[in-house]
């Protein structure tokens, strides 16, 4: 692993969002942030950031200022809210035809790649389902997907413009809609789920050149039953290697005692074969004429004949 994204880092901390994103300063001043990086840097490695493109926190100052402004009102008038039942600052999810709202998401995306000179940014909850806005002020004249996809072309014109080309926005959920300006997908295909249900080859097969990273394991939620887990933790991580599924993980995944043992030595073969899960066309497995019972075998080609 050679790329560290940080969660939290934020003024409020993780799941705490306000409009206008900083350092928290409990953490450390802006220029220990950027000097960390550049250490970072020095020995080779990238780093990403977290930014919440949905949602700010109701109990702080930037929402009580304008933020309640930019806020999705039910049809029966309430305040369309995220993780009311289990975040300790429940967040308002705001309307992407406000343009200002916009403007802000875009203000903490160039502060993060200009100023902190980070290598990407995780760019949340932009694949989630759209939103019906009933807030008389806001202008509803556009699709809610649209309105990300501005966003997203906007950025990326302005950041070239300002010389920035050379970075990574990765979001959540696979999504046609957004393989033009996304540059990995967050596909949550097997932990969300049963095994038998999720088919992130489908997606690889359908659009071959859309990246895909998933998780090693869960996120370390509080309750989760480790042997449940580790039952299928092994299987799990073979499949997303055979589908060329890049690897997410958190801190407690290389001590899982199911995976250990093994995590950095497939991180190494996946190097050899990183050409073609990266710039190869995923054929998923149509021209395997015979395969071992209970081997899954995928094929990726680069060009004609090299496979």
């Amino acid at each position: 692993f050679n790329t560290i994204l940080l969660g939290g880092w934020n003024n409020g901390g993780f799941d705490n969002y306000t409009l206008k994103y900083a350092n928290d300063p409990d953490l450390g001043s802006e220029t220990e942030l950027k000097d960390a990086i550049e250490k970072v840097h020095d020995v080779g490695g990238k780093i990403m950031f977290y930014v919440n493109a949905l949602s700010i926190s109701m109990d702080n100052d930037s929402y009580t200022g304008t933020g309640k402004d930019y806020a999705i009102e039910q049809i029966n008038g309430e305040t369309d809210c995220f993780g009311e039942f289990f975040l300790q600052h429940p967040m308002a999810t705001l309307c992407n035809s406000v343009e200002a709202w916009r403007e802000n998401i875009k203000r903490n995306i160039k502060y993060v790649l200009l100023e902190l000179n980070a290598d990407g940014i995780y760019l949340d909850q932009i694949g989630s389902a759209p939103r019906e806005c009933y807030t008389e002020n806001h202008i509803h004249d556009k699709p809610w997907s649209e309105n990300y996809r501005i966003l997203l072309r906007e950025i990326r014109q302005e950041l070239k413009e300002l010389g920035k080309e050379d970075y990574v926005l990765l979001t959540e959920y696979p999504m046609d809609l957004y393989k033009d300006l996304i540059d990995c997908f967050l596909c949550y295909s097997f932990w969300q789920s049963a095994n038998e249900l999720c088919h992130p080859a489908m997606f690889r097969y359908v659009f071959p050149e859309v990246q895909l990273v998933d998780m090693v394991l869960q996120k370390p939620w509080l309750g989760r039953l480790q042997e449940l887990e580790n039952e299928q933790a092994l299987e799990i991580f073979c499949r997303q290697f055979v589908n060329g599924v890049k690897y997410w993980t958190y801190c407690h995944a290389p001590n899982n005692e199911v995976l250990n043992e093994i995590l950095d030595s497939v991180i190494e073969l996946r190097k050899y074969g990183e050409e073609y899960f990266s710039e190869g066309k995923y054929l998923d497995d149509l021209n395997v004429q015979e395969k071992s019972a209970g081997i899954l075998v995928k094929e990726y080609s680069i060009e004609e004949g090299k496979c």
